[in-house]
């Protein structure tokens, strides 16, 4: 080999190659040094980063279900039959059956009864001495439970899970609660979407305990790969939970080797890249491919962040460098303001058409319950209305009267007068009942020139009474184009007549066919108890 001989040129070889290798090595071990420190500190930040993103995972999933069951608790159609009606129920049992991981699903009302639940569990029990019914009823809460509830509940052998708590409203009225007690299942698929199953965390431990230390939670990753593993490293930080009122305290553990396993590999691999290519000079090499590499990196990351979601990233670009990069920086600058330009014109369609639906529906359940002709109630409307009511006066052991009001003689008023006479007889008729009655009460027509009142709290006595003054004071009216008209009116009332709202509307026709076969313009009103009848001592 020439450059090995002894004259000038072979010592300056071997000057600088002995230079060079000696350059390369320091500069091998100095980056091995700077390398696995860098990453040690980078992994350590990154379980700082893991621990924030796992209680924003933690929070996220807890309020996504308190905002899922609020939505419920806001919905009217679903209350309009009470707390134990049967829309709650088919609720509580669709909710369970729909759930990957089931609790128990509980409506509580005002009084803390459960009214309806999960199979049936707890119904009747009263759950107001629990921590989180008064906080409940003025908003979504997420509340630790006790340990009873959970042996009555058997929902495994966890002790300690949590309630999910929303009030439920019907026209901005509290009439109760909507509890779902559940396990941590949910936690654990909340960190499954912070951790894939496919990352490797060895030994990665996650505890979260409450404000006097006691952990409620505990997730393993898989175990390390040794099982002397050496000093943990800890992160930890305050869980506010969805409430911004926990103060509870979410911990992070690792095993430190786990924690800087790829820096301690890297540095492996450097030191052993540095024996490989010590004839190499890298830096060149380095310098080029950096150069290269830069606006694909930089074109790339911006790409990424579009694809999260951020559509405002703007897209690099390049006065110098190749032709290529230029144009690829212009197509997907240009794609992403499309993409931007497609997704307010979407969210606009949506907003639009939702409203649009919205006010179809509020429309069509208006016509649906309303008799068109006189802005009154139909039967359907006053059916779920009437059931309402006269359960709620059962239970309170209070009096409801039925009225069922008929105009005498109408067929001879079409027959005389026509039939837009008798509209307006129907017409005025309706709107003088709506101003006559009392605002707790409600009126219906509920076929022909027949009308249902309902007076909520009156005993028949009472309600006897205000018939007898309506037939005199409808006798007295003057209707247009026909004059005056008389009305008979059948009378029934809840204490004298057992019984659903159908027995007691059966009760109020009898009563008042009754009245027209003595001779209308009238009233006939219950049956008078016998003699001597009443409760048994």
């Amino acid at each position: 080999m020439t450059w090995l001989h002894s004259g000038f040129r072979g010592r300056t070889r071997i000057l600088f190659t002995g230079l060079a290798l000696a350059m390369l090595l320091l500069f091998t071990g100095l980056l091995h040094t700077l390398l696995v420190h860098r990453l040690q500190r980078t992994a350590e930040s990154e379980q700082q980063a893991l621990l924030d993103k796992i209680d924003q995972a933690l929070r996220q999933a807890a309020q996504a279900r308190l905002q899922v069951l609020g939505t419920l608790g806001d919905a009217d159609t679903l209350w309009s039959g009470g707390l134990d009606g049967r829309e709650a129920q088919d609720l509580v049992e669709r909710l369970n059956r729909s759930s990957r991981h089931p609790g128990w699903l509980g409506v509580i009302d005002l009084h803390g009864r459960v009214r309806a639940a999960t199979q049936g569990q707890l119904i009747g029990h009263r759950l107001r001495d629990e921590a989180w019914f008064s906080a409940g009823l003025r908003g979504g809460r997420l509340e630790p439970v006790d340990d009873p509830i959970l042996r009555a509940l058997r929902l495994g052998p966890n002790h300690h899970a949590l309630a999910f708590v929303v009030p439920i409203r019907r026209g901005g009225e509290v009439l109760g609660l909507l509890v779902e007690l559940r396990g941590w299942d949910w936690a654990d698929a909340a960190i499954a979407g912070v951790l894939p199953p496919q990352t490797e965390h060895p030994g990665l431990s996650v505890i979260l305990g409450d404000g006097l230390g006691r952990p409620l939670y505990h997730w393993h990753a898989k175990p390390a790969a040794s099982p002397r593993s050496g000093p943990l490293l800890l992160e930890r930080s305050r869980w506010i939970g969805p409430n911004q009122d926990l103060d509870w305290t979410l911990l992070l553990e690792q095993p430190r080797r786990g924690v800087h396993a790829n820096a301690d590999q890297l540095g492996s691999l450097v030191l052993l890249a540095g024996l490989m290519f010590s004839l190499v000079l890298v830096g060149g090499i380095w310098w080029s491919s950096a150069r290269l590499a830069r606006p694909v990196e930089r074109i790339a990351a911006a790409a990424q962040r579009i694809a999260e979601g951020h559509l405002d990233t703007a897209i690099p670009q390049f006065d110098g460098g190749s032709t290529e990069f230029r144009a690829m920086s212009r197509a997907i600058a240009t794609m992403s303001q499309r993409l931007i330009e497609a997704r307010r014109m979407l969210e606009e369609e949506v907003r639009a058409r939702t409203t649009e639906l919205e006010d179809a529906n509020t429309r069509l359940a208006h016509l649906a319950d309303t008799d068109q002709l006189t802005g009154l109630l139909n039967r359907r409307g006053l059916e779920p209305r009437l059931d309402h009511a006269l359960a709620l006066a059962r239970r309170q052991h209070r009096p409801l009267s039925l009225l069922t009001l008929d105009i005498d003689h109408f067929k001879a008023v079409n027959d005389q007068h026509g039939h837009a006479a008798g509209d307006a007889v129907l017409r005025g008729l309706g709107h003088w009942l709506g101003q006559r009655l009392r605002s707790t009460d409600f009126c219906a027509r509920t076929g022909g020139e027949e009308f249902v009142l309902v007076l909520i709290d009156s005993p028949a006595p009472a309600a006897e009474a205000l018939a007898r003054l309506l037939v005199r004071e409808i006798a007295a009216l003057e209707m247009p184009a026909v004059g005056g008209i008389t009305v008979s009116i059948g009378l029934a009332e809840s204490q004298h007549t057992p019984g659903d709202s159908a027995a007691l509307m059966q009760a109020a026709d009898e009563a008042l066919y009754a009245a027209k076969r003595t001779g209308r313009n009238r009233v006939v009103g219950v049956p008078k108890p016998p003699p001597g009848a009443g409760a048994r001592g």
